[in-house]
């Protein structure tokens, strides 16, 4: 009897990777290698506040990101086999060679503008989903990235192939200091100066973040420190929102596929 257990063992090692990373994360965020200084600007008193970076995340840390898209990649790859199997039995090495879950942008192999759906079509004529019942392909179609038109490399989906692509076909992806969240608390009778140098994202070492005056009156900043893969569209997302959300799409398509067997 045809199951979807061989993807749910991918899911689940790659959850492990996942915590993993971010564990990774923790432990080079409690150490110095990224910190947040604190200096009286001269010519004002106004406190500044600065990231330090002595040292880049490890590159232990890329390599468990990489193992974690990896595994959750390929649960969606196990979860199409078990659905072709469920249908077809035995499957040839020709069939097996072609089936995948295809995920699909608005662009095609060379990065070049294209229609997803008319990509998307193709790849069910090239066998990406022999086998696999119409409703199912109906639901792995709805769940296309391309469906988002301009803005397709934000979906989860995609973020997932290409972090993919990137640890198969290059190199393990870079990551950089990341400042997630900053704001500046003040007590209720005081109103300082206060001036916000950059949003959230990828920092250097002496980057200026915030600027305030009243800190002899209590008023003082809170910052978020993270990592991020410092790659594409990618580079605006912290590990900690990066991660997770692709985890709990692939396991919310892996639960909703598993009722078509």
């Amino acid at each position: 009897m045809a199951s979807l257990d061989s993807a749910w063992l991918k899911f689940n090692r790659g959850r492990e990777h996942v915590e993993a990373a971010q564990d990774a994360v923790d432990d080079w965020l409690g150490t110095d290698a990224y910190t947040i200084s604190r200096e009286v600007d001269p010519q004002t008193g106004d406190t500044v506040r600065r990231a330090q970076v002595q040292a880049d995340p490890p590159r232990r840390i890329s390599l468990l990101i990489g193992d974690a898209v990896y595994n959750l990649r390929s649960a969606l790859d196990h979860a199409v086999y078990a659905l072709a199997q469920s249908q077809l039995g035995t499957l040839t090495p020709e069939v097996e060679e072609a089936l995948m879950f295809p995920i699909v942008g608005n662009q095609n192999s060379k990065g070049q503008p294209a229609d997803g759906s008319v990509i998307f079509d193709d790849a069910v004529r090239r066998g990406r989903l022999q086998g696999v019942p119409d409703a199912a392909i109906a639901f792995i179609k709805k769940e296309q990235p391309y469906h988002w038109k301009p803005g397709f490399e934000f979906h989860w989906l995609w973020t997932l192939h290409e972090l993919n692509r990137i640890d198969k076909h290059r190199r393990v992806a870079l990551t950089t200091a990341f400042l997630d969240f900053q704001f500046v608390s003040t007590p209720s009778n005081v109103e300082p100066r206060i001036t916000f140098h950059r949003a959230e994202g990828p920092v250097e070492d002496g980057d200026p973040l915030v600027t305030y005056s009243g800190a002899d009156e209590g008023v003082d900043a809170q910052f978020t420190r993270d990592v991020a893969v410092n790659e594409g569209v990618m580079a605006g997302y912290s590990v900690e929102r990066l991660l997770p959300p692709i985890q709990q799409r692939v396991e919310w398509i892996t639960t909703v596929l598993a009722n078509f067997l």
